[in-house]
């Protein structure tokens, strides 16, 4: 704990800046607005741990999160891979 003691500082430090500096630093929304953006990486960070605890491979919480969004960018699209795909299926049948 003694090691942690200068980050928890700085953090603190940090936090009351921001509250002194900002007026709606605290503010419920804002503090909402942040725990909504980031549960993602969050939500990430625990499934990964999981394959790394079962001896998978290690990965980057942000190249997975940019891989899996591209993923579903590209089969949510009218014109990705899932949308060319049942293009083609709707003119198969006779």
């Amino acid at each position: 704990m003694k090691k942690n003691l200068p980050i928890l500082l700085a953090l603190v430090a940090l936090l009351v800046l921001g509250v002194l500096r900002y007026d709606h630093f605290a503010s419920a929304y804002n503090i909402n607005s942040f725990w909504r953006y980031n549960s993602m990486f969050a939500l990430i960070s625990v499934g990964m741990a999981f394959v790394s605890i079962t001896g998978g491979i290690d990965l980057s919480v942000g190249t997975v999160a940019a891989l899996a969004s591209s993923m579903v960018a590209a089969l949510a699209s009218p014109h990705g891979s899932l949308g060319a795909a049942r293009r083609r299926g709707r003119g198969t049948r006779d």
